[in-house]
């Protein structure tokens, strides 16, 4: 889950003479809501190859003191893949797949991850199944697991800066009154 925060360090009663509250909430709203849609746009862009594409919820929260934008997703592929599976996730172990179904398990070697796990990326590119040459068959497998992407914490702090701005900007307007 992407989640941006920023809260009120303080204001005085005689701050309400100068501040124009109908712009606050317009533009800060505007700021939240545009924010929202550029963390979704940059995590559509993470699964542009999938075929079945997660779907990301955008929430905008203002408070008093507080305005926050939240995008998640309940796909359980997208989270494995964020925060890494066996040896690289929270369980810190390999993982040992067996057939549940057939006598044995059939796969094709070379694989070719769709997403990156490089330090900047938010992209996907292709990749997905090879298909060429034979297949492998074996009763059991144990693999490393995923390496994490940590895709909600790059862009977090992608985001940050930008819906800071935003908001800087909102307080600008509202200030002024125009």
């Amino acid at each position: 889950m992407v989640d941006l925060s920023i809260k009120a360090i303080g204001t005085s009663k005689d701050d309400d003479e100068l501040f124009d509250l109908r712009i606050w909430f317009r533009e800060s709203k505007k700021a939240r809501e545009s924010t929202g849609e550029d963390v979704k746009k940059d995590l559509e862009k993470t699964v542009a190859t999938w075929t079945k594409k997660p779907k990301f919820i955008v929430l905008t929260k203002q408070a008093p003191n507080e305005h926050s934008v939240n995008v998640t997703t309940t796909n359980k592929i997208y989270h494995f893949l964020n925060e890494g599976t066996g040896v690289y996730g929270p369980l810190k172990r390999p993982i040992v797949i067996r057939p549940v179904k057939a006598k044995v398990l059939r796969f094709f070697p070379n694989y070719k991850a769709k997403t990156s796990s490089h330090p900047r990326a938010i992209q996907a590119k292709a990749g997905g199944r090879n298909t060429s040459g034979k297949p492998v068959f074996a009763q059991e497998v144990i693999v490393q697991g995923i390496k994490p992407r940590r895709f909600f914490d790059k862009i977090a702090r992608r985001n940050e800066k930008r819906f800071q701005d935003k908001i800087d900007k909102a307080l600008n307007l509202a200030l002024r009154g125009k």
